[in-house]
């Protein structure tokens, strides 16, 4: 058991509360640092501490931030031996209490300043700004916007394929893109996330490869973005949008009538380019992941729910001319559904076990007529948590809470705690969840398009302490506020 350990001449933390854990250091080298536990990690329930209840509130409340559970986690990994890290985490503890349970400052009042004194500050400001000028900026070196955005455009934006014996590896981070995200980290002075990172059952090793790449810079701080939805898309062959990148679909952009987009969709010549851009390994070229979700015509009712691949083998064609002769048939009305990545099970549960991933991502509605990523916190409590056991509730909901607030720096929302932003959310773990794809709306001006993805077992949600949303109606006019107009 660790030694009682003092923070003031008359505070001490007894040893009873506090426990230590070791374990491999990634410092500095040496020949012991990868082979003994040198790197310490000291633990204090501060909740439970013995501490006077005043000295206790304070300290809590000064420490919300650190706090997960009510328990104060440091660590100590700069030095090469035990017992120097154990001196270094019991120091570093004992600071931070210290400050914390330390009175708050006394109340600084305003006082009105002189003419004299303005006119000094005014001309002090002029004369910092001359000498500013005459020798440079002093500050630290943060990077430029110019700066920055020369060196972003110096990243070559292409997919990277690269080859290696007999694997396929695609969009895997390369020496530019590494260097880049290290630019940012040294000279930015704020928190970098990254990447889109999806599994794809086709390459199978990519998401691996990225992380392995990036390991130097997750280390810095830096932490890349997945989701625990499947990338599900809507296919509308009218607005054929999902296949814009593929050169022999250029012309259905050229007229959008449906009877010239129809004489295209029927000619050889276009679907033998499209079989052969097929070859791509840039491109999908999995028939599998594309389901018929929903036909108008009766003659094709009994083919929903069958992906494009099942369809091709009972009809003996080929998937390219079986996709295309089923929207014919339909006069283009059919909805397809592709989803693309995060389709494998355990490795999607592997990213979402991953410390250094953080999860969200979206478009910010940049293909609402296409898919709707806003379900996913919904659909890890119900799929990853309920269903599946990947997770537990209160991992799920740090994941989706203080984990991104804290990353973010958003210092007062993520947590229940006395004077944080009352953002709550009152969900039926028995029932909350959401589908994998959303619903269509009609409702964008003009009867435009839109995918949603409701939910099921969220009864309340309140933001800065309002209720804004109760039993599937959003009530109110919210709380929140415009940041920028």
């Amino acid at each position: 058991m660790p030694d009682d350990l003092p923070v003031t001449r008359t505070l001490v933390i007894p040893g009873s509360e506090l426990s230590e854990r070791f374990s491999r250091s990634s410092g500095p080298g040496g020949q012991g640092v990868n082979t003994t536990d040198s790197r310490v990690e000291l633990v204090w329930d501060a909740a439970g501490s013995a501490l006077p209840d005043h000295v206790r509130r304070r300290v809590l409340d000064q420490l919300a931030g650190r706090l997960v559970d009510g328990v104060l986690t440091v660590a100590a990994s700069e030095h090469r031996t035990q017992l120097a890290n154990r001196k270094a985490a019991r120091e570093r503890l004992a600071t931070l209490v210290r400050r914390a349970a330390g009175p708050p400052p006394a109340k600084r009042r305003a006082t009105k300043p002189t003419r004299g004194s303005q006119r000094r500050r005014l001309e002090a400001k002029k004369q910092r700004r001359r000498e500013g000028r005459e020798a440079g900026r002093r500050r630290a070196p943060i990077a430029s916007e110019a700066e920055f955005l020369a060196r972003r455009e110096s990243v070559e934006r292409v997919m990277v394929i690269r080859e290696r014996e007999d694997l396929t590896q695609i969009g895997v981070l390369e020496e530019e893109q590494c260097e880049l995200l290290d630019f940012l980290l040294d000279h930015s002075g704020r928190p970098v996330t990254f990447i889109a990172l999806f599994d794809r059952d086709d390459i199978s090793e990519a998401v691996r490869d990225t992380l392995r790449r990036a390991a130097p810079m997750i280390k810095k701080g830096a932490r890349p973005q997945t989701s625990p939805l499947p990338l599900t898309r809507e296919i509308n062959m009218r607005s054929p949008f999902s296949f814009a990148a593929f050169p022999s679909w250029k012309r259905l952009f050229e007229n959008t009538s449906e009877q010239a987009q129809i004489a295209v969709y029927k000619d050889r010549a276009f679907r033998d380019q499209f079989r052969e851009e097929l070859k791509n390994p840039l491109t999908f070229g999995n028939w599998e992941r594309i389901t018929l979700h929903e036909a108008q015509s009766d003659s094709l009712k009994s083919l929903e729910g069958l992906t494009v691949a099942e369809m091709a083998r009972a009809q003996g064609k080929d998937a390219v001319d079986t996709f295309l002769d089923t929207a014919i048939a339909d006069d283009l009305s059919c909805e397809f559904t592709m989803a693309s990545f995060n389709t494998r099970v355990g490795r999607v549960a592997e990213l979402l076990n991953d410390p250094s991933i953080l999860i969200g991502l979206g478009d910010g509605g940049a293909h609402v007529d296409m898919l709707c990523d806003c379900g996913y916190p919904t659909y890890l409590l119900g799929t990853w948590v309920r269903e599946r056991g990947v997770l537990s509730i209160e991992q799920a909901v740090r994941r989706l809470t203080s984990d991104p607030a804290d990353f973010f720096g958003i210092s007062d929302r993520g947590r229940l705690h006395p004077g944080l932003a009352a953002d709550i959310v009152i969900f039926d773990p028995e029932t909350v969840g959401s589908g994998n794809r959303g619903e269509r709306r009609y409702d964008l001006p003009g009867g435009g398009k839109r995918m949603v993805m409701p939910s099921q077992g969220v009864q309340y949600t309140l933001v800065n302490g309002d209720v804004v949303y109760a039993d599937g109606q959003i009530v109110g006019s919210g709380s929140g506020r415009i940041l920028r107009a």
